[in-house]
Formats: C-alpha cells, sequence, structure tokens
C-alpha cells in the first residue's frame, strides 16, 4: 500500500488488516482487491466514489459565500495575469498523487501573490480540500477545478456578489512592436546610430528562436513541462492561444508579429 503511494494511519492499516486477516499472519488481498477493482463493474457510479472521497467538511452560508467568491476573485487574477496554476503545485508533488502539504499549498499561493489577505480565509480553504479522513494534505487537483468553475463548488448556492469575468485585451492594444519587417542589408548602422531609434530586427523566426533559447538557458526552465499539461493525449499540439498563453506565462516578451 505504500508502495502505491496511499497514505493512511496506523489505526486505519490496523482496520484493514483485521477485516482481511486469514489468520498466522496472513492477509486475504484478493478479497480486498476485489472490492477495491469493483468501482469497473458494469453500473458502478465511478463519479459518486470520487466525490465521497472529497472532504465532508459543513460549511455554514456564510463560509459557502467567502469560499465562492474568494475562488472567483482568484479567478479574475488568474485569467488576467495569464497565470498557470497547476504546475506551480506539481514542482512540490513528486510522486504525483494529486495531494501536497497544506505549508506547501499555502507557499504556491503566495508566491502567485493569490493568498487570501485574512488567514481566516486561508484555513477555510485548506479544510475545503483536505480529502475526508486526511489532515493533513491539500488535494490541490480539487482547487484547480473549483476556480476554473468556483459556481459548481456548492451546486445549490448562489453567490451574492459574483466577480465579472476579465474583458480580454483589445486587439493592437500593448506594447510597441519592434519588428523590423523590410530588408536591412542597406541600413548604415554607424552612420545613423545617432539619429534613429534602435531596430530589433526579428523577421526571421529563426531570430525569435534563439532570444527564446537564450532566455530558457538564463532561466534554467524546461518549457516542455509548461505545454503538457495542455496535452492530455500526448500528441504534441496546443492550440494557438494556448501556446500563446504559455510562452506569456514563462514571461518571453514578443510581439505580435513575432508570435
Amino acid at each position: 500500500m505504500g508502495t502505491l503511494q496511499f497514505r493512511f494511519t496506523e489505526e486505519e492499516i490496523q482496520q484493514l488488516l483485521r477485516k482481511y486477516s486469514l489468520g498466522a499472519g496472513l492477509v486475504g488481498y484478493t478479497d480486498f482487491c476485489r472490492n477495491i477493482e469493483s468501482v469497473f463493474e458494469p453500473g458502478a457510479d465511478e463519479k459518486a466514489v470520487i466525490e465521497n472521497s472529497r472532504s465532508h467538511a459543513i460549511f455554514s452560508e456564510q463560509e459557502q459565500s467567502r469560499l465562492i467568491e474568494a475562488l472567483q476573485e482568484i479567478r479574475f487574477i488568474i485569467l488576467t495575469n495569464r497565470i498557470m496554476l497547476k504546475p506551480s503545485f506539481q514542482d512540490f508533488d513528486k510522486a504525483r498523487s494529486s495531494h501536497i502539504t497544506k505549508d506547501q499549498f499555502f507557499r504556491v499561493l503566495k508566491k502567485l501573490n493569490l493568498f487570501p489577505e485574512q488567514p481566516s480565509m486561508a484555513e477555510l480553504l485548506a479544510r475545503k480540500y483536505l480529502d475526508k479522513g486526511n489532515l493533513k494534505e491539500i488535494n490541490y487537483i480539487y482547487f484547480c477545478q473549483d476556480v476554473d468553475r468556483p459556481e459548481d463548488m456548492f451546486p445549490d448556492y448562489s453567490s451574492k456578489h459574483p466577480v465579472p469575468e476579465p474583458k480580454p485585451r483589445e486587439a493592437g492594444v500593448g506594447p510597441a512592436s519592434t519588428f523590423y519587417a523590410g530588408q536591412t542589408k542597406d541600413i548604415n548602422v554607424l552612420a545613423m546610430r545617432f539619429q534613429e531609434p534602435t531596430l530589433n530586427i526579428a523577421n526571421d523566426p529563426n531570430d525569435v528562436e534563439e532570444r527564446i533559447k537564450a532566455t530558457v538557458v538564463m532561466k534554467r526552465v524546461r518549457i516542455e513541462e509548461f505545454f503538457r499539461d495542455f496535452d492530455k493525449l500526448r500528441k504534441g499540439k496546443v492550440t494557438a492561444p494556448q501556446f500563446k498563453s504559455i510562452l506569456s506565462q514563462l514571461n518571453f516578451q514578443l510581439t505580435e508579429e513575432e508570435y
């Protein structure tokens, strides 16, 4: 069980051993596996099984309102700043168990400037995403899912103060382009060095890639890991908006023409 990264208290392990004990120090694992794998039988509700593992903490109407509004604010910040949330948590989840400690959860929120101003709100978030029976680790996958759709966190509750979706940036709004589309072979750089602004010659995609390579070397970042988060089927493909969003998240300063 430890090899499979299942985390139980000693009392929970002893309860399982008592249930499946055959005596003489032997455990009947076939009955145990049959019970566990019943979730794959026809008619089994897999979603209900997953839902049953969630925290059963009871929240008042006021706490529900605070949780939903907090996640709406976090979602607003993530969308406007193009923050990729899940990879930051996965950095602490080496075993890919979908769980990290509460301290690690808070560290990620602080690093991304998403930590609530009120400590009580942070504790409320932690209580929401502790799995049933697990008081030490946060299920960050559930948190990321609820950030995507805060209104689904408590289906019977509607927020009294919803946060509006951020408006997409208008076309043409942003830093001035430094793209130089013309030929550069006839330019006398020495003669015009004091009269003309600096030219950033980026009319060749190879030039853009070289600049990205230099940034990757300096930051020691492997960009493929960020793309994989959007490529669930590992086909090596993402949409054009996703491609742009990932490079923006990595702080590659590119103009529209360079994209």
